[in-house]
């Protein structure tokens, strides 16, 4: 149960529609002239204190939900609990706290019955619970007036003896009321030390003054008492009604603030990438819409870690609000501004100006990716970088780079009490690739951020094993290079290339290059390094779209390599999957690749896929039947998967590309919307070592939520950019041997799998529930998983504190300066203590 009830928990506070209820007002109900006096004298300047405005109706008939129109909250201070109409009261008050606002009830519910003549009906406890439960409390009854038998256990002496002391003996008033909800702070326990004498009655404590999320309660009598002739208060009112309205829940989580008036499908494909860059690593957010945001105080804010703004133009925010809360502590974000307006000193800036610069490369002045190596240099990524001038104290992280100058890109400023940090570009969230960049900018700004890490390396090869030829493939290469090859640049490579050939290996063919050089190599490394790999099988190369299918080019080669080569892929103990009957993608249109990828009817894919697992079963037989499968081209329609489930129902994890290219077709991490028992697991970057914008996708996904989706190609050393300008084998392979040490020494934490594998690990991290919240010194990081699952692990940045011990979970590796710490744990909750 307790399972469970974290799930949807943290479901809920995952779930971007839904936020607190917004308004600045209060409405105040009284029933008589005592009750008003009390509200208009003690209650209104408070609530004007606090930046709300109090509105007063009576209770001669009951309110309605309209009266709640622009209203965060209900106050009622009762000094009698009889109402001519108790029930709809009841009913009004239950749909309040329902719809999401507060309740505040002072000196009780001020409707447990009603007087008929002379006598009092009161109703039936079950009747006052529709209340007291969506209050966190459970109202049971057993009154006493016997002052002697009560007893204070607990109290807040700030909260609830203002002016005097609490006195039981003195109140004589008793009710027996549970708190049920672990989220209330109760700041009065009262015991009855008679409850043995009473049947039915084990538990004698009782809260009699309470707050928590859904409003406050004040048992009537404790709230203030008549003392040598002047009414004194007992409770606290300020704090009690601050406490009431603005409940601490000090979960870790963010403000998205968004724009509702556009709706053009570019603005909500960024909308949801910065909403999914939070889920994936575990952390809580809402979505407010920039009007609503106006409807709030900034005490509403502090609950939040910290402010995304995912807006263009910054003067559709309430500034006096949004300055308030950064001034107060508060952290601020700018992923994409274009227009400022008057928030340029909470940036740190003085001049912004219209006129874009065209950089090419990023120069890192300091480190911002996860990771032990601090990179200096980036190319690959381009940006419209506008030019600024920043105040004095503004830190720049990374500058952009064009032909003459370098511009700042991102930088953080201290504003009061509080952080921003800004991009000065527009890419950041325009794709899934810069998920990682999204998550480190909150880490930058935040003192502690907790993130999740799904921890996991794969690394696919495509096209392996795949028909071979017996051909001299230098001089089917020379031949197809030389028709490319226009500039005298080009012609320059061409010819190392072709020397690098004849001096390199023994033999041009490409059967013998695979068998003698290529497979003897990638085996060596992959067992050096320890690296399961999964490799995609595809049978033919050619464009057949119509039956009858036959299975020819996979048994061509010499010594039948293909097929000695998926053999060795499964006594090695790695995952043989599949890439196709032929290199035509499973669509039924036509792509921008031409030839290479023509239009299926849905009748013909079936059948070549009904050949390609006939012909897969009698080469490794029915127990090996592949259960992953990557997309030629990266390109599969619905029709594709839904065939692909009805030929292959052994695969269950498809892979295409992250991040959509020219025509490749994109997924996210998760499920599949057209075969429920199939999983995405996307690529996020490719090649034999890091190159350009590759190496960037694989450090921002690794910094993300810790994940390596990397793929590779047999036939990259003869690919002109993929092999660096025809530079061959020899120096791929000193790449990717490179790439790998990179990888081990800078997140020696990773744990590498095959596809397989990796699939239901990816699913069980995404089906956690995980609630983070920190208190004082203490993050308290609850789990809902089996403790025979794999760990969760875990990310903590430390800015401003530094870390003592945890119980609960260990520490996998730590980051040099301790700034950056991985954790593991297979508990269902866990705690990191700080200094």
């Amino acid at each position: 149960m307790k399972k469970i009830i974290l799930i949807i928990t943290a479901l809920i506070l995952i779930n971007n529609s839904i936020h607190a209820s917004s308004g600045k007002g209060v409405l105040c109900l009284y029933k008589n002239k005592l009750e008003k006096n009390r509200i208009i004298n003690k209650v209104f300047p408070i609530l004007k204190k606090l930046g709300l405005k109090p509105a007063l109706r009576s209770l001669n008939t009951v309110p309605n939900m309209y009266d709640l129109k622009n209203k965060r909250a209900v106050l009622t201070w009762s000094s009698t609990g009889l109402y001519k109409y108790p029930k709809k009261f009841l009913g009004f008050l239950s749909k309040t706290i329902k719809s999401g606002r507060k309740a505040i009830l002072i000196g009780g519910l001020g409707a447990y019955g009603k007087k008929v003549g002379k006598k009092d009906i009161y109703l039936d406890p079950k009747q006052y619970n529709l209340v007291f439960n969506k209050l966190g409390l459970n109202f049971k009854g057993f009154w006493t007036g016997n002052g002697n038998v009560l007893r204070v256990i607990k109290k807040n002496r700030s909260m609830v003896e203002k002016q005097i002391f609490q006195s039981p003996h003195t109140i004589k008033h008793y009710f027996k009321i549970d708190n049920i909800d672990n989220k209330n702070t109760v700041h009065l326990t009262v015991r009855r030390t008679d409850y043995k004498k009473i049947k039915f009655f084990n538990n004698p404590d009782s809260a009699f003054i309470v707050t928590g999320p859904a409003g406050g309660f004040c048992l009537e009598y404790y709230e203030g008492r008549y003392h040598g002739g002047k009414y004194k208060m007992m409770l606290n009112l300020e704090k009690f009604l601050e406490a009431s309205l603005f409940y601490k829940d000090n979960i870790q989580k963010f403000m998205i603030v968004y724009d509702a008036k556009i709706r053009n499908s570019k603005y909500k494909y960024y909308l949801s990438n910065i909403g999914k860059a939070l889920e994936l690593t575990k952390i809580s957010y809402n979505l407010v819409d920039t009007r609503e945001l106006k409807k709030r105080i900034s005490r509403d804010l502090e609950n939040y870690t910290g402010i995304i703004l995912a807006i263009k133009n910054l003067t559709k925010l309430p500034k006096n609000i949004i300055k308030k809360y950064v001034k107060n502590g508060g952290k601020l974000i700018a992923l994409r501004t274009e227009k400022i307006g008057n928030f340029s000193d909470v940036f740190g800036i003085k001049k912004l100006s219209n006129y874009n610069n065209n950089c090419k490369s990023i120069i890192v002045k300091s480190p911002l990716l996860l990771g032990r190596k601090s990179y200096r240099h980036f190319s690959g990524l381009e940006a419209n970088v506008p030019d600024v001038t920043l105040r004095r104290g503004a830190k720049i992280l990374w500058y952009g780079k064009n032909d003459n100058s370098r511009i700042p890109l991102l930088w953080k400023y201290g504003y009061g009490k509080g952080k921003s940090i800004y991009w000065n570009a527009g890419f950041v969230g325009a794709d899934r690739n810069t998920r990682g960049l999204i998550l480190e900018s909150l880490m930058q700004v935040s003192d502690i951020l907790v993130g999740g890490l799904v921890n996991i390396a794969m690394i696919w090869m495509d096209d392996c094993p795949a028909p071979l030829w017996n051909a001299n493939y230098r001089k089917f290469k020379i031949k197809m290079l030389e028709k490319t090859a226009k500039t005298a640049k080009d012609k320059k490579q061409l010819l190392l290339f072709i020397k690098r050939l004849k001096t390199n290996y023994k033999t041009q063919l490409d059967s013998d290059f695979m068998e003698k050089v290529w497979v003897p190599d990638m085996f060596r490394i992959l067992k050096q390094y320890n690296i399961p790999m999964s490799f995609y099988l595809i049978f033919n190369y050619n464009q057949q779209m119509k039956p009858p299918f036959k299975i020819k080019d996979f048994f061509l080669a010499k010594n039948n390599l293909p097929f000695k080569l998926a053999k060795k892929i499964l006594e090695s103990g790695h995952e043989l999957g599949f890439h196709g009957f032929n290199h035509q993608s499973l669509t039924t249109k036509k792509t921008a690749l031409g030839s290479h990828s023509l239009a299926w009817s849905v009748k013909n894919m079936y059948l070549s896929l009904i050949e390609a697992k006939k012909a897969w079963i009698k080469l490794f037989g029915k127990h090996n039947l592949p259960t992953s499968y990557v997309a030629p081209h990266n390109v599969i329609d619905k029709h594709g998967i839904i065939t692909l489930k009805k030929t292959f129902p052994s695969i269950n994890t498809i892979g295409t590309l992250y991040n959509k290219g020219e025509y490749e077709t994109d997924t996210d991490f998760g499920n599949n919307k057209y075969n429920e028992q199939a999983f995405n697991i996307p690529r996020t970057s490719s090649g034999f070592g890091f190159a350009k914008t590759s190496r960037l996708n694989l450090l921002f996904s690794l910094s993300h939520f810790g994940v390596v989706s990397h793929f590779l190609h047999p036939d990259d050393y003869i690919d002109r950019h993929r092999s660096y300008g025809y530079k061959g084998w020899g120096y791929l392979k000193k790449r990717f041997i490179h790439m790998i040490k990179t990888l081990k020494h800078n997140y020696p934490w990773l744990e590498y799998f095959q596809v397989r594998d990796a699939r239901n690990h990816f699913k069980r991290y995404l089906d956690k529930g995980v609630l983070i919240k920190r208190k004082g010194n203490v993050i308290n990081i609850e789990i809902s998983q089996s403790p025979y699952e794999r760990p969760f692990f875990f990310r903590i940045k430390f800015n401003n504190k530094r870390f003592r011990y945890a119980k609960g979970c260990q520490v996998v590796f730590r980051y040099p300066g301790n700034r950056d710490i991985i954790f593991k744990t297979k508990k269902t909750s866990c705690k990191i203590y700080l200094r």
